[in-house]
């Protein structure tokens, strides 16, 4: 039996590689690098009393990169400039949403502490 011609062959590579597309790209070592520099910002905006302009920089995170590696840490940056910002109610509304969404999360303790330190 002979084998396909390759003109039958590549619309199976070009299944594969459209599958591959669809399933969204892999983090490079720069789009993580940039995810890392803009939470580095934003917590040292919260550091400085500036918690709006890290949740603006927050804002940019989440439009850059809405399905960033470090999107759990970036939900947990955004409650701390909620809280420094006297925005309690819409911290623990978001803090119960990461609960719900991640409830095994390493950052779960981090955002107890967080909740349990406020007044």
């Amino acid at each position: 039996s002979a084998s396909p011609p390759a003109s039958q062959a590549l619309p199976a590579l070009t299944a594969d590689a459209r599958r591959t597309k669809e399933a969204g790209p892999t983090p490079t070592e720069d789009s993580v690098a940039a995810e890392m520099r803009l939470l580095d910002t934003a917590r040292k905006q919260i550091a400085e009393g500036q918690p709006q302009a890290a949740l603006g920089t927050l804002d940019r995170y989440r439009a850059g990169h809405p399905m960033g590696v470090l999107s759990q840490e970036a939900a947990v940056v955004r409650i701390e400039a909620l809280l420094a910002s006297g925005r309690r109610d819409e911290a623990r509304a978001l803090a119960r949403t990461f609960f719900d969404e991640h409830p095994a999360s390493p950052h779960a303790q981090r955002l107890r502490s967080l909740l349990l330190d406020e007044p």
